[in-house]
């Protein structure tokens, strides 16, 4: 027994980084992106009730007029 080759420690490092950003990638960006899409849907919602909101208005505008 000796010392560890660098080749060896080199590989066992790039295997930890990987790793660990696999491990930010779960535990933190991958929520975030489920919580924008979340609210992306959220808004589109939102924006249809809107235009059929102003669909309503200028429909009724043309009722009360005749």
């Amino acid at each position: 027994m000796g010392r560890i080759p660098t080749w060896a420690v080199i590989l066992i490092g790039v295997f930890l980084l990987a790793g660990v950003g696999a491990l930010v990638f779960m535990l933190m960006i991958k929520p975030e992106r489920e919580r924008l899409a979340d609210l992306q849907k959220q808004l589109d919602t939102q924006k249809q009730i809107a235009d059929r909101l102003d669909a309503t208005n200028v429909r009724l505008e043309e009722v009360t007029a005749q």
